[in-house]
């Protein structure tokens, strides 16, 4: 730069010196606009080469332009849910709002991926490696949320990259089994933790809870109000002392006090109206207990079809919460397979949300199953599992009787729909 500088100071010095002494005044115009303009251009050429340099190897550098956009700083935060998984009104939904009116709040930026098929989502997660491994010596902060079931194995034989990278951090979300140390932090909350964190912010907002289960006799609702309690009567105690009321009441009374901080009512008072229990309801209708399709009425029919050869092979489909519990008494019975959308002990969740009628057109592992049968008719109930499995959140796809209905990796439920 500083001998462009020069050029252009010796080249003006040139013309001012060589300037003839010219009496007429028309011919120092002329001559005074010829040399002007070798002026003017002298100084452009000089200029155009200011602003281009030259490499050793004669490559073009261009400088920066102050005017084009500066790339951002900011912390990005990057989340990746699993297939089709935005729009459920429910867990995702909410993970959804709560990274953007965080990054509203401290000034993040966001990308929030929600991938339409298995492939994609998994296309999704070997960028997010490529980027952790490619930005080593970057100093942008990055955090990367993953919310997105069936890709486990994956993601724990690559995520050691964020080990090696200071300024990237993982969140993945919704796995018992923590990741090997600085590859990035793991969140599960069963019903019972979820609910201890309810139960211990309530008290610094009021000192009273009512609490509204649906069954005591149903092992998530149990477990999860007495997280409640827990977390409720913990809190509690670090914020009132009993012993500011020592002096004024007796020991029997403070506790008496205390303890009914927390009301509790149920929905149902008694077992066997659709929870979980060994006579679930399959259907239930209104009435007294056993009027609807219970277990042990489902096993009593299968059997007495099994019997009578009414049937070859039998593939039972079943949906509502606690679904396994429901077709765990066909175990054993011949040529009869059952498939449900949850285990025994969960609900199972909506699925495909009808915007102009308002209201969940099924659940989830219903749209998958659907999906699954009806893009690959060939396909094999092995894999079918699979698929419901990975693509199935907030419940967990269970298969009964598979010893006594055949070879789930040759055969499929083709057998039964046909396009």
């Amino acid at each position: 730069m500083f001998a462009h500088f020069t050029y252009i100071h010796l080249l003006c010095h040139q013309i001012i010196n060589d300037t003839p002494k010219i009496n007429n005044h028309s011919k120092m115009k002329k001559f005074v606009l010829q040399k002007g303009l070798m002026v003017l251009m002298a100084v452009t050429m000089a200029i155009t080469l200011l602003l281009t340099a030259c490499s050793k190897d004669g490559d073009t550098i261009y400088q920066p332009d102050p005017d084009e956009p500066k790339i951002s700083t900011e912390p990005l935060v990057t989340v990746i849910y699993g297939k089709d998984a935005l729009g459920d009104r429910s867990y995702n939904d909410l993970i959804f709002s709560g990274v953007e009116k965080t990054a509203r709040e401290y000034g993040l930026r966001t990308m929030q991926m929600s991938p339409t098929s298995y492939e994609e989502g998994l296309a999704y997660l070997q960028t997010m490696f490529q980027t952790v491994s490619a930005t080593k010596n970057d100093t942008i902060r990055r955090l990367y949320i993953v919310c997105a079931a069936g890709y486990d194995e994956y993601i724990r034989q690559n995520a050691h990259v964020f080990a090696e990278n200071p300024n990237a951090d993982l969140l993945y979300l919704e796995t018992p089994d923590p990741l090997p140390e600085g590859c990035g932090s793991t969140i599960y909350l069963p019903y019972y933790g979820a609910m201890y964190e309810a139960g211990a912010l309530m008290p610094a907002l009021k000192r009273e809870a009512l609490v509204i289960g649906s069954n005591p006799e149903d092992q998530t609702v149990a477990g999860a109000i007495k997280g409640f309690n827990d977390g409720f009567m913990t809190e509690y105690y670090s914020l009132y002392d009993p012993e500011e009321y020592a002096e004024e009441y007796s020991e029997e009374e403070i506790a008496e006090a205390f303890e009914k901080k927390i009301s509790t009512v149920y929905l149902a008072d008694h077992a066997g109206e659709g929870y979980n229990v060994a006579d679930t309801t399959l259907i239930k209708r209104d009435g007294p207990r056993g009027l609807g399709l219970t277990s042990q009425m489902l096993r009593q029919a299968v059997t007495m079809m099994q019997k009578a050869n009414s049937f070859r092979k039998l593939l039972i489909v079943a949906e509502p919460c606690y679904a396994e519990c429901v077709v765990n008494l066909l175990d054993g019975i011949p040529g009869v397979l059952a498939m449900t959308g949850s285990s025994a002990q969960e609900q199972s969740w909506a699925d495909n949300w009808n915007q102009s009628g308002n209201f969940w057109m099924c659940d989830r592992f219903t749209s998958n199953f659907v999906a699954a049968i009806s893009e690959q008719p060939a396909i094999t109930y092995r894999d079918l599992y699979l698929y419901c499995a990975q693509h199935t959140l907030g419940s967990h796809a269970r298969i009964v009787n598979a010893d006594h209905f055949g070879n789930l990796y040759h055969t499929g439920p083709a057998e039964f729909v046909r396009k």
